[in-house]
């Protein structure tokens, strides 16, 4: 990831995400800001203030639509466009819902990229990744809330790592073929991707956003 201090740039979400959008900012996680932009594409690390931007395009998100990453992001509170801030916190749960096939192969993706890397962030973000879709296998209302024992995981995955033989008996339990069966057999709902990539597309057409 590349130094430096954010440019000023037409911000229309700007949100804490990762460990603070699951409730871990208080045990020394990352500071990881999510920004949506109209067509920069970055991702930037200002280290004196120990913060990681990453910056989205909205063709980006569109392309990625239903990764769980970027669901983390789109869920959790947010600042900038209030139409957009609204809108996602209106339809929050459906939001996770809208595309669970899609989510699945993301998340399923994601997690044996982390496995194949071998990097301890990346495997940290796998098991994340296969809780959250455990979540939403069984309808969670907020897939990206953890229990006391998974925040646990979470939290010694950070610091201590949790050994290969481990995270093989959580990806059992969570990305079981039951699960991932649900998901994949969970009916789209592509109403609200189409409404809010509208409502985005109206913003950026019609007003000069502030930095």
């Amino acid at each position: 990831m590349k130094k430096g201090k954010l440019p000023e740039l037409q911000k229309l979400l700007y949100a804490r995400v990762g460990s603070a959008r699951c409730g871990l900012l208080a045990e020394g996680s990352d500071r990881d800001i999510f920004i949506l932009t109209p067509s920069m594409m970055e991702q930037l690390y200002d280290p004196e203030k120990d913060e990681a931007y990453f910056i989205w395009s909205v063709p980006a998100v569109k392309a990625r639509w239903g990764h769980p990453l970027l669901l983390e992001d789109l869920t959790g509170e947010c600042n900038g466009e209030t139409q957009i801030c609204d809108f996602l916190q209106e339809h929050r749960h459906g939001l996770y819902y809208a595309a669970p096939d899609q989510t699945a192969v993301f998340g399923l993706q994601h997690i044996a990229y982390g496995e194949l890397s071998g990097f301890d962030s990346t495997i940290k973000l796998s098991l994340r990744i296969a809780m959250e879709l455990s979540h939403m296998a069984r309808g969670d209302s907020d897939p990206c809330t953890f229990s006391a024992e998974e925040k646990a995981i979470l939290i010694r995955a950070r610091t201590g790592g949790v050994p290969p033989e481990e995270r093989a008996d959580i990806y059992r339990r969570t990305i079981s073929p039951e699960n991932i069966d649900r998901l994949m057999k969970m009916p789209d709902h592509p109403a609200i991707k189409n409404e809010l990539f509208q409502l985005i597309e109206d913003i950026i057409s019609k007003e000069e956003l502030p930095c």
